[in-house]
């Protein structure tokens, strides 16, 4: 079976003693419900991972962008086996925590057989169907909807990346509320021409020199930022940069809602084009040495043709250097 245990949302503040069982399926037990207590004691609970397009855990707090087995906490105890078996490259998990605020607890004498004990950062979700793919990163969640064509991306951790993460498809982020971090000069990079890519309610920050929070390097991008702040605090940083030379496969659309940009000192610029946009910010806070740079040509088209429509919003300069 899919699973031997599920336990949905109606299971909220449940508590729950299993002692001597053996349980076999592939999410094999799967909680959803919150403020549970689930004690596990001399138990074997196995994951049987049979197919390519999941990845299975044998014990599991889920979270499906709209459920979470949030403040459940689960202890396992000694004398309990959980294995993740693996037929075909594609191995199970022994333990994953796709939520924010769940623990699962595993004492030393109990025994893990062939997989991992993980913790996801972002999940998949897809439209008409309640299952989704977690993943341990946010570039590998990013993949995997453009991939599988998903409904959108959710992020249940903050991030820290010292990686650039490329977008390379249409794509919906919804941060959650949460904090994405780059320690490298460039974090988010929108690279597929024409994508449609919305990325929503959270923060993204870049402290580095020279830092950027969300760049566009192709041409005809239909790109939404909503309820979100960008930050940058070190020298020559752009939270927000249209650049490459893209203008040859059309203006990028960029539509700002309720959104704070707010670049650091030194030269830096809140927002920069170096190619044509069609720019709507919309009550929006936008500060830096500059709140808006809009390039000539230079190494690229420049912003020539450009249109920008700012209404109910505040574009402040920076005066400390």
């Amino acid at each position: 079976p899919t699973y031997a245990v599920n336990l949905p949302g109606s299971c909220d503040n449940a508590t729950i003693d299993v002692d001597g069982c053996e349980f076999y399926g592939k999410n094999t037990f799967n909680v959803w419900g919150e403020n549970c207590t689930i004690t596990i004691d001399g138990t074997k609970i196995t994951s049987v991972d049979n197919a390519n397009s999941e990845n299975y855990v044998a014990v599991i707090l889920n979270n499906d962008a709209t459920t979470s087995a949030e403040g459940t906490v689960i202890t396992i105890n000694g004398g309990s086996i959980v294995v993740a078996t693996d037929e075909n490259g594609n191995p199970s998990a022994a333990v994953r925590n796709n939520t924010e605020t769940g623990v699962i607890n595993i004492s030393e004498s109990t025994e893990i057989i062939g997989g991992t004990t993980e913790s996801s950062v972002a999940i998949v979700y897809y439209n008409g169907t309640d299952n989704v793919y977690s993943c341990l990163t946010l570039q590998r969640a990013i993949n995997k909807a453009i991939e599988s064509n998903a409904a959108g991306v959710k992020l249940i951790k903050n991030v820290t990346s010292d990686e650039i993460i490329t977008i390379d498809g249409n794509l919906n982020l919804d941060l959650n509320s949460k904090t994405v971090t780059g320690t490298a000069n460039r974090l988010f990079r929108i690279t597929k021409a024409s994508a449609i890519v919305t990325i929503t309610n959270g923060t993204i920050e870049n402290n580095v020199a020279q830092g950027r929070c969300i760049e566009t390097r192709a041409g005809g991008i239909n790109l939404t930022l909503e309820n979100l702040t960008l930050n940058t605090t070190g020298n020559q940083s752009q939270p927000f940069t249209v650049g490459g030379n893209s203008g040859t496969d059309g203006n990028v659309i960029v539509n700002m809602k309720e959104t704070n940009v707010n670049a650091g000192i030194n030269n830096s610029y809140a927002i920069t084009t170096f190619n044509p946009v069609v720019m709507t910010i919309e009550d929006s806070s936008v500060e830096g040495w500059a709140a808006l740079n809009i390039k000539g040509v230079d190494g690229s088209l420049g912003s020539k043709g450009s249109t920008f429509n700012i209404n109910n919003s505040t574009l402040r300069l920076r005066f400390t250097r």
